[in-house]
């Protein structure tokens, strides 16, 4: 079984240039698999992509940052602006894809933890990393945990 359709994803669309022009067919509960600009001196975490993110309502993007020591909530257009490449994955459920993106919000200001997603969800209580902040809004939503540990 394809591990996205066990998810209840689809591979939507990858962006690998600035255009903001695509902005329209992102839809909010999409989900942002990122890779860093700059070379693989900016791209240290296992795997291709690297960073990951949710697209709540009214075009904000819900994701984890270590530079802020938060979770925090930047405008669609800025995220798109710091990433060449963006995997989008969209959930087949619009009922799950509109509860995702407004449960988002609720994680803004939460700290940041490196390498959080790799303790059970139980003992998450310190803070989110990048994973952790979909994987905890798609438990609080879905009831399941999906363990995602690392973006790909």
């Amino acid at each position: 079984m394809d591990r996205r359709s066990f998810l209840g994803l689809t591979l939507a669309t990858i962006v690998t240039n600035k255009l903001y022009a695509s902005e329209p067919t992102l839809k909010a509960g999409d989900i942002f698999l990122t890779r860093n600009a700059g070379g693989e001196q900016f791209n240290e975490s296992p795997g291709y992509y690297n960073h990951t993110a949710i697209l709540a309502n009214n075009n904000w993007v819900v994701e984890a940052q270590a530079i802020f020591d938060k979770v925090i909530a930047v405008p669609v257009w800025y995220f798109f602006e710091r990433y060449p490449e963006i995997l989008v994955l969209r959930p087949r459920d619009p009922n799950v894809a509109t509860t995702t993106a407004a449960y988002a919000f609720n994680l803004i200001g939460r700290n940041y933890t490196k390498l959080e997603s790799i303790r059970p969800l139980w003992r998450w209580h310190s803070g989110d990393s990048c994973v952790t902040v979909v994987r905890r809004i798609y438990n609080q939503v879905t009831g399941i945990d999906y363990k995602w540990r690392i973006p790909d």
